[in-house]
């Protein structure tokens, strides 16, 4: 049995022989209860992307704000040139 029902799971096995470490660590248990609630409930995190609070200003043709704003964020550094 791979796991202790009063600690929980162990945290693996040996390649040389195939025998438990019964080290038990919390890395090891959360995997484990992770796993479990994704197998239950599915995705767990919301890749969405979400409006932000540059996107609803700018959209507002009526209400623009009169400062500087945020530069847009790079999502890759291919052509960046840093010149000073």
């Amino acid at each position: 049995m791979q796991y202790d029902e009063q600690r929980g799971w162990y945290e693996g096995r040996y390649e040389s022989n195939g025998a438990y470490n019964k080290t038990i660590s919390l890395t090891t248990n959360a995997i484990v209860l992770e796993s479990l609630l994704y197998k239950t409930s599915g995705r767990l995190i919301n890749t969405e992307s979400a409006v932000g609070y540059l996107d609803v200003r700018m959209n507002d043709v009526f209400s623009r704000p009169q400062s500087c704003l945020p530069q847009e964020r790079m999502t890759s550094m291919v052509g960046y040139r840093n010149e000073y």
